[in-house]
């Protein structure tokens, strides 16, 4: 409905290179996204960095920035990361983020991807929401319904059986400073022997 907004959009599609579907990573399915969300809301958009390239990367983060300036990257399972957009800065409560993991509910989903406590979920973000925000170099050009260049790069990485690991420039996770929510839970929550122990997966 026209008349309806919501707090959250989440948008997990099939890949790209299939026919059609790379229409749900364009700038103007963004701005329409951006269009229908609350003040506060937030679009969570899903992209794997297998069979695809650096250059798609990029285009998928500029086109995504283009309606959403201030965004967290996350690891999902191995070879998907989790984009976090909004239009306002947000500046999550780690504290308050740990109580909602005790909720039944969320507590069950969690443990069947086999995120056991907070340092499984935290080490999972490598871009935090207090970062600059995203400005895409100059010579990116946007994924447009107009121009859809994504369709034939998806296609193309997809044969060539390419993989990004251009993420690892927004990486924070071994910066002495950051803005990630782990870095400020463990100012609070110093690390115990238990912790040491505990699983995390490690991308």
């Amino acid at each position: 409905s026209q008349n309806n907004y919501y707090d959250i959009i989440i948008s997990e599609p099939s890949n790209p290179w299939i026919a059609g579907v790379a229409g749900l990573f364009s700038h103007e399915y963004y701005q329409t996204c951006a269009s229908r969300l609350t003040d506060p809301g937030m679009m969570v958009q899903w992209i794997q960095v297998y069979n695809s390239s650096d250059e798609i990367f990029e285009t998928i983060l500029a086109s995504f920035s283009s309606a959403f300036p201030h965004i967290q990257i996350w690891w999902g399972s191995p070879g998907d990361l989790i984009l976090i957009g909004t239009r306002q800065p947000i500046n999550p409560d780690p504290d308050e983020l740990i109580l909602r993991m005790q909720r039944p509910g969320v507590l069950n989903d969690l443990s069947k991807i086999q995120i056991e406590g907070p340092l499984a979920l935290l080490s999972r973000q490598i871009r935090g929401a207090g970062s600059t925000r995203y400005i895409a170099p100059r010579t990116t050009q946007l994924h447009s319904d107009f121009f859809p260049i994504l369709e034939h790069m998806a296609q193309s990485a997809f044969f060539a059986r390419t993989a990004s690991g251009l993420w690892r420039v927004y990486d924070e996770r071994n910066l002495s400073a950051s803005n990630l929510l782990l870095a400020r839970y463990l100012t609070l929550h110093p690390l115990e022997a238990s912790d040491l122990r505990a699983p995390i997966i490690n991308q």
